[in-house]
């Protein structure tokens, strides 16, 4: 079993590291595991099937039936049957699952910053510009 070793921010000066006190992400998985993944897609509002859902954050159906169960127990997530084909059940978040995507962002905008101060901001625009085209070229892939 490999071990996940945590680098200490001392060990990379000028990194941010993340904030030690932040609330944990929801049990989907270890450390959170897809659960912000899951979080992102539903948060258009609009509630997405499993399958429309497993496409959107690459994963496998057994996998993610496990993640959506659990975030349903943590009342993140609720399931509610199509109404025009009653076999089909779409995925929605809850107000709970809206408020935590709210904190995700901020969260994330606040990291953001934390890492445009230490890499520079022009820098950290390039970055990201290269990050979203790899993302899209590793999913048009398929």
């Amino acid at each position: 079993m490999r071990s996940r070793v945590r680098r200490d921010a001392s060990a990379s000066p000028g990194c941010p590291a993340a904030p030690r006190s932040a609330p944990p992400p929801p049990r989907a998985g270890p450390g959170g595991g897809p659960a912000p993944g899951i979080l992102r897609a539903l948060s258009d509002g609009h509630g997405h099937s499993m399958t429309d859902l497993a496409e959107a954050v690459l994963m496998a159906h057994p996998t993610l039936t496990k993640a959506v169960d659990r975030l349903v127990d943590d009342a993140v997530v609720y399931r509610r049957q199509d109404t025009t084909d009653r076999r089909r059940v779409a995925v929605y978040l809850s107000d709970l699952g809206r408020d935590l995507v709210a904190r995700l962002d901020r969260r994330a905008a606040g990291h953001h910053a934390e890492v445009a101060a230490a890499f520079g901001a022009e820098r950290t625009d390039n970055l990201m510009r290269e990050l979203e085209a790899l993302a899209a070229a590793c999913k048009n892939r398929d």
